[in-house]
């Protein structure tokens, strides 16, 4: 029922647009991305990853942002790529998982998380649950006083805890998405992430 345009929303990819570093040796970024991802929008230069060991290789830095064809094959090529010299990565879309129907998918962040856990690499995530998105929306409002804002969303990983972290109040939906057909009220004792109101739907 909203009225919305795509310049409205803020996506963890325009939280990541406006802060990619620039490379200190004018190469490239090897990108994690679907074919129809459109990353030219970036204003970066940029190469699909794809089962080319030499492009993982010659890349500079590391962006992950959709792993909708992402397969073990480059997962791997990318892992020996980065043991070899350590780089930059920056994760577009810092999700674990998400629901796709009747499963759940792995999202970058899974493979991201997966990378800094066998190289002990850091990493630079971009959306919820982190501050860097909530920033950028309330730059975009600076009138808007934040206690007056709820975040509304259907994970407490994501949604509750990074609407909380940032202190504004927070909205579970129940109805859709992760937890549809779920109880709920398991996860919330065993995480101890508690929202402020929950309701079925929006």
């Amino acid at each position: 029922g909203f009225s919305l345009d795509l310049t409205n929303i803020v996506s963890s990819r325009a939280a990541l647009a406006t802060a990619i570093p620039p490379l200190p040796d004018c190469g490239f970024w090897g990108v994690m991305s679907a074919h129809k991802s459109q990353f030219e929008n970036l204003g970066v230069p940029w190469r699909r990853l794809e089962t080319d060991v030499l492009a993982y290789d010659a890349a500079s830095g590391f962006i992950l942002l959709s792993a909708l064809e992402w397969t073990d094959t480059q997962q791997m090529l990318l892992q020996e790529s980065l043991a070899k010299v350590p780089r930059p990565i920056l994760v577009g879309n810092p999700d674990i998982v998400a629901p796709r129907g009747s499963h759940l998918s792995l999202e970058p962040g899974y493979y991201a998380h997966e990378l800094s856990r066998n190289l002990n690499l850091k990493l630079k995530l971009f959306g919820k649950p982190f501050e860097n998105i909530y920033d950028l929306a309330f730059s975009r409002l600076p009138s808007i006083d934040p206690s007056r804002v709820a975040m509304v969303g259907d994970t407490l990983h994501t949604d509750v805890l990074g609407g909380a972290a940032y202190g504004l109040r927070t909205v579970l939906v129940t109805d859709h998405g992760l937890f549809s057909g779920y109880d709920y009220t398991k996860f919330i004792s065993q995480t101890q992430i508690v929202p402020d109101f929950i309701i079925p739907t929006i």
